[in-house]
């Protein structure tokens, strides 16, 4: 390189950017364009949003607001609390289109004066095509619209030009014809020449950033269920259905069970002698269904069931088989109804029917035109709902001749799809109405869910081969499915909370089913759960002489005694009551060997001991007639079980092997497992475990993974006392916290990180709280290096969204008090925040700095031994999260074993800290201070010795790792554009000038530049980049003022003296120049830099980077004035010297066999210019590639 371009390659210091601000206090005051020099006042916002909520209600039970458990207290708090946002009220000015900028900026307030609203302007692009046609647009418009000058239309003729139109004989003054030439070339021109470009995708780039989302749960695939008609002919009894999800290729059910029954009123009277309450909640017929990961081999199955009788299956089912004489119907009824009185507690299994719920929705439903007669028959048509017709998808359907669309459950999808791809389906699928003809009768020995997922895969590999085996009897089932609609009145979360809107308190409700999903789905707690869903399996009790007809009672219990102690927190069934404090299993007749099929869903209490425990007691269910003479036959107890669901590792989830007591319940049974032997009782079958259950849970305020249960609860001892003891078991379970699994971790993430954030900034007493300190970063850097890894949805910067969401929505510095009293949680830190009031002229009282007395930074302790760090700290002093963030940071670059992760994932721990210094400036008032005294002195030295960390990592691994090389280098570059907002301006400034500085120490290489022109973008991408620049009257600059006394000091002449007589210095890269107009002299001097060396596509980058930021100035509505951009055009001067001394390597003739060349071939495509207007008789034309 030349002497020049070494000497450009050396970052200059910037000036005192606040101190400069306060010396020109007064020329700032009189300057018309101040806004170009100040930040706005409103810049940055901590801002309070309130939590909208879909129920009626906020969705946490009372029990659970007053419980004391902290855990429990916290999770509550994180569903209830309001959102935190750090709001960047001027982030939108990043150069995207006009229109969206203009909208953005009108809902704008601003303190600054001088500033005015570009009218709003539409364009072709802008109209509807009706509209476009219909006006008569010029060639101008016509471009803007196409964005395309080859392809514009011509402008018409002026006939006129060259023979000018006589005037009594005489020609036309050539004055008059250039005023009118002049008047017909201002008619059409656009006001943004970068609109006539087509600039790239503004998601495509790396300085931009897609603000994250806030947090909610994942929403798969919505499926609304509504129930028509379940009818048997003729109807002799109560019949109840019961719908759920069923996944066979993974052999799961995958969602909760929907009870619901369509009997008439004459036919529900038959069980008034049971008096059971008939809560609205459970007299729904209609349920959301919910698939995360539809295929090809999910079925929507239905059981039926009906009131217990005396007789197997097979007996209650044959009066629906075959035709009846009147004298056999009314037979049949009275047994029906005698049976009801006697026995309508209790159930008995029925039937059964799978529904191909994927081939339905996504118009297979007909596909290869299978029919067998004992197959269930659907007929298919089309429907409507609330929203009108719904028009149906073109699918294979079989026509019939009565002329409806029929088709046949069971058949597969086309062969399109392969066996483990999911389906696309369209969420506004075709609603259908499904008619279901045939049922299947239960088999007493193939109840379970194990015998439903053997049937349907053999369903799905040859559809119709069960009707060649199964018995069927008919049935008309009417199903209507069909997506959800928005704003669906009156519907219920799984919880039973109502959903706005609510508007009929007696309507039949709409229920959305909690789905069971067969893969992960990792999605961090927002809702308060706390289910337990219980799944009785089977009961052996053949070495019980006792009992042939088998009913099983489920009840969760608070104590030992089962009348006082049984809690009433079971859902109930339909047409009953909404909980209900014991669930009996469906009966099989005469069957020892039962198997059950149900689910039984409970909602815990909020707070368990070990008193809660699940209690199981069987008895027999007598099925004989009673004569008139005796008494009702009570069911008689053969045995119990139980099982303690609360233990030391927490809530308890899995597959159970019980032996059942068949003795009373001995005193204080609930303290021990039932595997234990206990003193002087007896026990089915000699203590076998004869007895099987599945307990599932699905809970946000009870952790299932036992080193997440024992973080938190150490976690909460150490608020109690932090003594020795509980700081070595609180630093252990940190360590321990990397083995938890990844879906409790990510479910409590928002807990886990924000008590890892409290440890890291308790006070240190001891060495051994320094120790905890550290221990509590490096698993915080584990944890998001866990979720991370997960490889779930990233922005194309690589950061999680999951963990984006939690910074920038949840996320609250245990070391910012936001509820300080007197303060407005609404907060604006900004503008003049140079020590100046927010009126220009009137300076501010300079409070007492924030300078922490007696903290330590960490570089000060990189060469003391820990057991002086402890000592040089004041150790009850309450620590600030960004300042302990750093200080650790850069302790932990010593341990190699935590180093790669923390450097991998440094935008979450950068964004941390940005976001922990807006709240502790709003909470404390420091939004005030001059931007000098913000921060101590401790944290900057802190931050100097990590940015020169990181920028030496970046350049030792830029060529063997430049993937990690990059990544880093851009969550850099976010901070120090962030900083910007925030800190000490000239602060920020020496940062970029120490990154640069061991850039130009390194062998300057492809890699190298490629990350400094990244840098560049990201942090001159800032929304106030060019009042970073200065941009003040050249008359005030040092580089122009003349020592003359008469020299014009504070105006800006209109004309052109001002700015042409010292063109020579002003157009030249000086040093003077690169101080005052910091961020943009360093990226002309990169390009000068960059256009010296070879190499077309690094020059390429260059000279986009400039295009682009230029693009972001013309388009901005702020300097839409051509006074503001006149004066934006000051900082950018030097470019006409850069691309004169250019012209060569720009413009000359490209060699066919070079990869050197021209980077813009005469020979080829047009040139284009953009003109940055000053005054009407100034243009400077910047030649750039498109």
């Amino acid at each position: 390189y030349s002497a020049t371009t070494t000497s450009l390659m050396e970052p200059e210091s910037a000036v005192d950017y606040e101190q400069y601000i306060q010396d020109n206090l007064n020329n700032i005051t009189a300057d018309p364009l101040n806004e170009l020099l100040l930040f706005p006042d409103d810049d940055v916002e901590v801002t309070t949003v309130k939590k909208q909520y879909r129920t009626v209600d906020v969705p946490v039970p009372g029990a659970a607001r007053r419980c004391e458990d902290p855990l429990v207290k916290e999770c509550v708090a994180s569903f209830t609390s309001d959102w935190n946002v750090l709001e960047r009220k001027y982030g939108a000015f990043h150069g995207q289109d006009q229109t969206t900028l203009q909208r953005r900026f009108s809902s704008l307030r601003r303190t600054q004066s001088g500033i005015k609203l570009v009218p709003f302007q539409e364009y072709e692009v802008d109209l509807s095509e009706e509209a476009a046609d219909s006006e008569s647009i010029g060639s101008i418009a016509s471009i803007g619209s196409a964005y395309d000058l080859e392809s514009a239309e011509s402008d018409p003729l002026m006939t006129d030009l060259v023979e000018p139109e006589e005037e009594d004989g005489k020609r036309v003054d050539d004055r008059i014809m250039d005023e009118k030439n002049r008047l017909e070339r201002q008619a059409h021109r656009f006001n943004s020449l970068f609109s006539l470009f087509q600039l790239p995708d503004r998601e495509d780039l790396v300085e931009t950033r897609q603000p994250a989302p806030i947090p909610d749960e994942p929403e798969g695939l919505k499926i609304l269920v509504k129930v028509s008609e379940l009818k048997f002919t003729p109807e002799f009894e109560p019949i109840f259905a019961v719908l759920a999800l069923y996944d066979a290729r993974e052999k799961k059910k995958i969602s909760e069970s929907f009870c619901m029954d369509m009997n008439s009123s004459e036919i529900y009277h038959m069980l008034d002698d049971h008096g059971r309450e008939r809560n609205i909640a459970t007299l729904g017929r209609s349920a959301m269904f919910t698939i995360t990961h539809p295929h090809k081999e999910i079925y929507l199955v239905v059981r039926l069931e009906k009131v217990l009788q005396k007789g197997e299956i097979a007996e209650a089912t044959e009066p629906y088989t075959r035709e009846l004489d009147r004298k056999t119907e009314d037979k049949v009824r009275a047994n029906a109804v005698q049976f009801c009185k006697q026995l309508g507690h209790f159930r008995m299994p029925f039937a059964w029917t799978p529904i191909h719920i994927i081939d339905i929705i996504s118009g297979n439903s007909g596909s290869g035109g299978a029919s067998v007669s004992s197959q269930p028959e659907m007929e298919r048509s089309q429907s409507s709902n609330s929203l009108g017709e719904r028009k149906l998808a073109e699918a294979k359907i079989k026509k019939d001749p009565r002329g409806s669309l029929s088709s046949r459950t069971g058949l597969t999808l086309s062969g399109e799809f392969g066996k483990d791809e999911p389906l696309n389906i369209s969420s506004s699928f075709p609603a259908v109405t499904l008619t279901v003809n045939v049922f299947f009768r239960q088999e007493a020995d193939k109840l379970s869910d194990d015998h439903i997922y053997r049937y349907l895969s053999e369903l799905h590999r040859q559809p119709g081969s069960l009707g060649k085996r199964l018995r069927s009897l008919p049935a008309d089932l009417k199903l209507d499915v069909s997506p959800p609609f928005d704003n669906m009145p009156c519907c219920l979360t799984s919880s039973l909370w109502p959903i706005t809107p609510y508007p009929e308190a007696n309507r039949r409700p709409t229920r959305e089913i909690e789905e069971f999903s067969p893969k992960e789905v990792y999605a961090p707690a927002t809702t308060y759960k706390n289910f337990l869903y219980v799944y009785p399996q089977s009961l052996d009790a053949r070495g019980q002489s006792k009992g042939q007809n088998i009913g099983v009672k489920v009840q969760f219990m608070a104590g030992e005694n089962p009348r006082t102690d049984a809690l009433q927190v079971i859902y109930g069934r339909s047409s009953g009551p909404r909980y209900t404090r014991e669930y009996w299993c469906p009966v099989v007749y005469h069957n020892k060997v039962p198997e059950f099929y149900d689910e039984i869903k409970i909602e815990l209490p909020p707070q368990l001991t070990d008193k809660h425990h699940l209690l199981f007691s069987f008895y027999h269910i007598s099925c004989k007639k009673p004569k008139p003479t005796e008494e009702k036959v009570e069911p008689l107890c053969i045995g119990y079980s139980w099982y303690p669901i609360f233990q030391k590792e927490g809530l308890f989830s899995g597959s159970l092997d019980l032996p059942v007591l068949v003795d009373n319940l001995p005193p204080h049974y609930s303290t021990s497992l039932p595997e234990k032997e206990l003193p002087s009782v007896k026990w089915m079958d000699g203590h076998k475990p004869v007895f099987k259950v599945t307990v599932t849970s699905e809970s946000s305020i009870h952790p299932q993974d036992r080193y997440i249960a024992k973080f938190l609860t150490r976690c909460y001892d150490m608020e109690q006392a932090a003594d020795d003891g509980n700081v070595k078991g609180m630093m252990s379970a940190c360590r321990s916290l990397s083995n938890a699994a990844a879906k409790p971790l990510v479910h409590f993430l928002h807990i886990i990180v924000n008590n890892l954030l409290k440890l890291i900034v308790r006070p240190m007493v001891t060495k051994e709280g320094q120790d905890l300190c550290h221990s509590a970063f490096q698993s915080l850097a584990s944890v998001v290096r866990a979720v991370q890894d997960l490889g779930l949805s990233a922005d194309k910067h690589g950061r999680s969204i999951i963990l984006a969401s939690y910074i920038q929505h949840v996320l609250v510095s245990p070391s910012a008090d936001l509820s300080t009293p007197g303060r407005d949680r609404r907060t604006t830190i900004g503008g003049v925040g140079q020590g100046m009031s927010s009126h220009p002229g009137e300076t501010a009282e300079r409070p007492r700095s924030n300078t922490v007395k007696g903290s330590s930074s960490a570089s000060q302790l990189l060469q003391a031994t820990p057991a002086k760090d402890a000592k040089s700290t004041d150790s009850k002093a309450k620590r600030l999260l960004h300042e302990q963030i750093a200080w650790t940071w850069v302790l932990n670059q010593r341990d190699q074993k935590y180093r790669r992760t923390i450097l991998s994932n440094s935008w979450f721990f950068f964004d941390v800290m940005i976001k922990s210094m807006a709240q502790y400036m709003e909470s404390t008032g420091h939004f005030t201070l001059p931007r000098k005294d913000r921060f101590s002195e401790p944290y900057e030295r802190d931050l100097e010795v990590l940015i020169e960390q990181l920028t030496q990592e970046i350049t030792e691994t830029h060529i063997r790792d430049v993937e990690y090389a990059t990544s880093l280098n851009i969550y850099l570059a976010f901070f120090i554009h962030d900083a910007f907002s925030l800190m000490d301006r000239g602060f920020v400034f020496q940062l970029i000038k120490a990154y640069l500085k061991k850039f130009s120490m390194s062998q300057i290489d492809y890699n190298l530049t490629e990350l400094k022109i990244q840098f560049l973008r990201i942090v001159c991408n800032h929304e106030h980049y060019v009042q970073l620049n200065l941009p003040f009257k050249p008359s005030l600059l040092p580089i122009l003022q003349d020592d003359s006394p008469n020299s014009p000091a504070g105006s800006l002449s209109s004309g052109l003296d001002e700015f042409l007589s010292p063109m020579d210095t002003i157009a030249e890269l000086s040093t003077e120049f690169r101080q005052h107009h910091y961020l943009s002299g360093l990226m002309l001097s990169e390009l000068s830099v960059i256009l010296d060396s070879k190499g077309n596509k690094i020059r390429e980058q260059a000279i986009e980077m400039l295009r682009d930021l230029l693009a972001a100035h013309d388009n901005d509505v702020r300097y839409g004035s051509s006074e503001a951009k006149g004066r934006i055009a000051t900082i950018y001067f030097p470019l006409l010297n850069i691309v004169m001394h250019h012209f060569s390597i720009l413009f000359k003739d490209k060699d066919p066999s070079s990869d050197e060349g021209g980077l813009f071939d005469r020979s080829g495509d047009y040139r284009r210019s953009v003109v940055i207007r000053g005054d009407d008789d100034l243009r400077v034309r910047y030649l750039l590639m498109s």
